[in-house]
């Protein structure tokens, strides 16, 4: 049997440093479990992410239907953490494509209060109803909110907000 006076205080630091790491991060699958679940604050509402989702306009006047996404490193049509780029597109309240349109993505976390770099993505189309924004970088998990601020000429400036749970 060894002793205490035997055991060098650098390596007894270590042995007990080493328990506790892992304790820590080795935890029973429940606690796992719960902080993947409580990940997302409430400080927006989430709503599932799905392609061919529209998001409406309060007023009612424009639609941004999520047509592709792409995350670098990541299945096709997801959103998830890293690089996104995304593919809409625009219609007015009748369904009618908007091709001359400036979209202005502005991804934040306001349970954290801070967003990305830069802070906003200027869409990109070719001359059709369909825009891309990004690749804008959701750096880490937890709650975003997407804010998609639309310009049209005559100055019809409208906001689309919606907010999404990254959990990995």
């Amino acid at each position: 049997m060894l002793s205490y006076s035997l055991i060098k205080p650098r390596t007894l630091f270590f042995v007990c440093t080493s328990l506790v790491m892992c304790l820590y991060c080795c935890g029973d699958d429940i606690q796992h479990q719960h902080s993947i679940q409580t990940v997302c604050d409430k400080s927006t509402a989430n709503i599932p992410f799905e392609i061919g989702m529209t998001l409406e306009s309060e007023d009612g006047n424009f639609k941004i239907t999520v047509l592709a996404t792409e995350v670098a490193g990541s299945a096709p049509n997801t959103i998830d953490r890293g690089l996104n780029t995304w593919t809409v597109s625009l219609t007015d309240a009748h369904d009618s494509p908007i091709t001359n349109a400036t979209i202005i993505l502005t991804p934040t976390m306001p349970g954290h209060g801070h967003g990305t770099y830069p802070p906003n993505f200027e869409s990109t189309n070719n001359g059709t109803a369909n825009y891309q924004l990004g690749p804008f970088d959701l750096l880490m998990p937890g709650t975003w909110l997407l804010t998609f601020k639309i310009s049209t000429p005559g100055n019809n400036d409208v906001q689309i907000s919606a907010g999404y749970c990254i959990e990995s």
